[in-house]
């Protein structure tokens, strides 16, 4: 475990984008596969491909880029002279700014962001988010396809029918 992290920790430092577009766009096509298998009880021969070829797409070229340059961002803007006060404010900020767009988008209030803040160097934050997230974007897929097969349209309902 240890060769994997040293391994994901020198990716991210020499190729960050791109290494958390990977990572984000396997830990998003794996939630989904977890909710098509685990949670609709889906036969892995027959899966929904291009369901979760679209949610891996999503976690690749959105919400991964978005998250680790949000997260450098809080990292270079927000040094305030007491640790605490530093993330006090960036909880707050990530909280009240970042977590609302994503959750339109489909991330949502996955993870713990004070512990996140302060135990977790900011190279491994959205690995750290998306781990957490996986459970989360499972939930989502799952609920999303049961309202797909009820009618309910992706969550809306038609009250015309």
């Amino acid at each position: 475990m240890s060769f994997i992290l040293r391994a994901y920790t020198n990716s991210i430092q020499k190729r960050p984008l791109l290494t958390q577009a990977f990572t984000t766009g396997t830990l998003f096509g794996t939630g989904d596969v977890i909710a098509q298998t685990a949670v609709e009880g889906t036969p892995l021969h027959s899966l929904d491909t291009a369901r979760t070829s679209r949610l891996a797409l999503y976690g690749g070229c959105f919400a991964g880029p978005v998250m680790i340059t949000w997260y450098k961002f809080l990292s270079r803007t927000i040094t305030l002279q007491s640790k605490a006060a530093s993330l006090a404010v960036r909880v707050a900020l990530d909280q009240l700014l970042y977590a609302p767009c994503l959750i339109s988008k489909l991330q949502g209030l996955a993870h713990g962001p004070d512990g996140n803040f302060w135990f977790v160097p900011v190279h491994h934050q959205a690995l750290v988010v998306n781990t957490v997230a996986l459970g989360w974007n499972t939930y989502l897929s799952a609920l999303n396809q049961r309202s797909k097969k009820s009618g309910g349209g992706g969550g809306t309902t038609d009250k015309t029918q």
